[in-house]
C-alpha cells in the first residue's frame, strides 16, 4: 500500500471514532427530559387517535403543523365555507375530475408534438407525473 492509502486508512479510522462518539454521548439532563416529554406527547395523541373515531387529524394547508379536532365540527365548517365561497365542488359522482385534466392536457401536448411546435424531450418534460397528481383543495 502506498503513503496516500495509509493516510486515507487513518484518517477514516479517526472519522469513524469521531462519529461513534458523536452518536454514543450521553444526552444533557434537560434534553432528556424534553425528549421523553415530547415521545409521551406523540404516544398519548397517537392513543387517542386510535381510540376515537370522532377525533380527526388533518394537515394545516398554510405553514406547518396540524389540525386535531371534532369530525363533525370540521364537516359542519367545511361545508359551511364550501357553501359561502362558492369556490369548490363537491364530487358526487364516481368520475374524477383529475383525470379529464390529465387526459386534457396529454392531448394538447400531443397536438403541440404533432404541428412540431414543441419538441419531444419537451413534451416529455411537461406531461404531468401521475404518482405525484393530486386535485387542488
Amino acid at each position: 500500500m502506498s503513503s496516500k492509502d495509509d493516510r486515507a486508512t487513518q484518517a477514516f479510522l479517526e472519522l469513524e471514532q469521531m462519529i461513534d462518539q458523536l452518536y454514543t454521548k450521553p444526552l444533557s439532563p434537560k434534553l432528556y427530559r424534553r425528549a421523553r416529554r415530547e415521545y409521551k406527547n406523540v404516544k398519548r395523541l397517537q392513543k387517542v387517535l386510535r381510540r376515537r373515531p370522532d377525533v380527526i387529524l388533518r394537515r394545516v394547508d398554510k405553514g406547518e403543523g396540524f389540525y386535531f379536532g371534532n369530525k363533525s365540527i370540521l364537516e359542519s365548517k367545511t361545508e359551511e365555507y364550501m357553501n359561502q365561497t362558492e369556490a369548490y365542488e363537491e364530487i358526487t359522482n364516481d368520475r374524477c375530475p383529475l383525470v379529464d385534466i390529465l387526459h386534457t392536457t396529454v392531448a394538447v401536448l400531443d397536438y403541440l408534438l404533432n404541428k412540431q411546435a414543441i419538441t419531444k424531450d419537451r413534451r416529455d418534460k411537461l406531461v404531468p407525473d401521475v404518482s405525484k397528481l393530486e386535485l387542488a383543495h
